[in-house]
């Protein structure tokens, strides 16, 4: 007896390895490039939260505090920094571990010091080791461990300068505030304190540990003063200074930058020391004296809180302004004040910055103040959460603001096409007056409206036909289509020429659009 080889089954058995190999094949490849794409869009979003953040840091420690006879030292707001990020879970394919990041202090730096410098008032008292001495600081430099997004920058803060450092390259994101060439201010803040945090997140408790002293005239001993600072980028600061009058740099070293003051006339010194993240208190700058000892120069800078809540599209729920975005569009114009002990000042240097730039961005990073007003134009990117930082000298102020997107009414998406007004006669009629409007997106006109005024008061509209896109309302439609109004009383030129605001007096044609949706909105024709 024989028997045969049955074979029926391995078809099916062969097609399901293929399968799985594919499968394999498929969640490799998902794994080598998919994967690491996503990581690297995390990394790049993270980076800019941490830029927002470290922007924050930096206000905080320039927001200087005087202290008081019972406390030491005077404490700042905290500030909590996105040091890393987590990726999100993955079912099949793995990922990296987070990535984690480094904030770090540079106290191997040199020191903060003023040469050719002398006191310009013998009214004021224990300056002399101020300008006799120099002052040890530190720098402050974000370093990222990112898997994925290599070309990330160092972020480092410098004095009062934020700036990111890319490979053979520097950008800045505040201005700086040490050196007032306007103003001919000198504003030293030299900082203090360990700082050594790495992981995923951290929070910084500043404080003021000495200072901020009375504003000291000084003047150069017969030579320019001159000012130097520790920096990892001479370049940066050369930048920067060019863009202040009364001030230049004329030397740099790979890790110092001098800059030279104007010596024709004197300059206000302020010098304060503050702990990046706590410290010791000390008494060099808190101990000068002089004829304002009293005298409080603090600047307080303010959000015109009250106008802001009064624009469209903005509301106020407490300390919180809501923006919809939809009605204000781009930019919002925000107004704030500066003043002095109850003064307006003038041309003072505002300093601007976010929170979270991917919600509310400012269009320019600093103002200049006239009459002891200043305004800033913010786009409002996204939507979210963010808060709004004005800083001048020792002042600061933030707005909290929430970025909201509403939904726009067939109103909103209406618009009168410049340079398509015409007008014409109707055989044994009056006159006729045509023009486009477009639509963005779908809407429905259910009626219309049209008044006459001022120099066309006496020719009145009354409707004998007139079409919407070659129709009778309703009409529907997108894009753009031609509004064909029939008739004006009489047949002479009526001289219409182009659109106006409807509420002006120079709308002498005002057409009211009615929509399915409950909206309207009028259009302004003028001679």
């Amino acid at each position: 007896m024989s028997f045969s080889h049955d074979r029926r089954g391995q078809s099916v058995v062969i097609g399901a390895v293929v399968l799985f190999g594919f499968l394999i094949v498929a969640l490799a490849v998902y794994q080598a490039f998919a994967v690491p794409a996503q990581n690297a869009e995390i990394e790049v979003d993270h980076n800019e939260n941490l830029q927002s953040d470290m922007a924050e840091l930096r206000n905080t420690l320039l927001d200087t505090r005087t202290r008081t006879d019972l406390d030491r030292t005077a404490a700042h707001r905290s500030v909590q920094i996105r040091l890393g990020t987590r990726y999100p879970s993955r079912i099949l394919t793995v990922n990296p571990p987070p990535a984690t990041g480094t904030l770090q202090s540079q106290d191997d730096v040199p020191d903060v010091s003023l040469e050719s410098a002398r006191l310009a008032d013998p009214r004021f008292s224990n300056v002399d080791p101020i300008l006799d001495q120099s002052h040890e600081t530190s720098l402050l430099t974000y370093t990222p461990g990112y898997n994925e997004y290599r070309e990330a920058p160092l972020t480092t803060f410098e004095h009062s300068l934020l700036y990111n450092r890319f490979e053979g390259a520097n950008l800045t994101l505040t201005g700086q505030r040490t050196v007032d060439g306007d103003a001919r201010e000198i504003d030293i803040v030299v900082f203090d304190g360990d700082v050594d945090e790495q992981g995923l997140r951290t929070t910084l408790d500043p404080a003021t540990l000495d200072g901020p002293s009375q504003r000291v005239p000084i003047e150069g001993d017969g030579e320019p003063i001159t000012l130097t600072l520790p920096t990892n980028s001479p370049s940066m600061w050369e930048e920067v200074i060019d863009e202040e009058p009364n001030a230049e740099v004329t030397d740099s070293t790979s890790d110092t930058v001098t800059i030279e003051l104007d010596d024709g006339d004197v300059w206000d010194l302020r010098m304060t020391r503050v702990g990046a993240d706590g410290g010791e208190a000390d008494d060099l700058f808190s101990s000068v004296d002089g004829p304002d000892d009293e005298f409080d120069r603090r600047f307080d800078v303010l959000w015109d809180r009250e106008a802001i809540e009064n624009k469209d599209g903005i509301e106020r729920d407490g300390d919180i302004f809501e923006i919809n975005r939809t009605i204000t569009g781009s930019p919002v114009e925000l107004n704030g004040t500066i003043s002095a002990d109850g003064e307006p000042v003038d041309s003072a240097t505002v300093d601007f910055s976010s929170t979270d730039a991917s919600v509310a961005q400012f269009f320019g990073s600093t103002e200049t103040s006239t009459a002891g007003a200043f305004s800033a134009d913010v786009d409002p990117a996204g939507t979210g959460d963010s808060r709004l930082f004005a800083t001048s000298g020792d002042g600061v102020d933030r707005l909290d603001v929430e970025i909201v997107e509403g939904e726009t009414t067939m109103a909103d998406r209406v618009s009168p096409v410049s340079g398509t007004i015409e007008e014409a006669n109707i055989a044994q009629g009056g006159r006729r007056v045509e023009f486009d409007i477009a639509a963005d997106g779908e809407v429905e006109v259910t009626a219309f409206d049209v008044e006459t005024q001022n120099d066309l008061s006496d020719r009145p509209f009354t409707d004998d036909g007139t079409t919407i896109d070659g129709q009778q309302p309703p009409v529907t439609f997108e894009d753009q289509i031609t509004v064909d109004l029939r008739e004006f009383e009489g047949s002479s030129n009526l001289g219409v020429e182009a659109f106006a605001d409807p509420g002006s007096d120079d709308a002498d044609i005002v057409v009211t659009l009615n929509f399915d949706d409950g909206s309207s909105t009028q259009i302004g024709i003028t001679t």
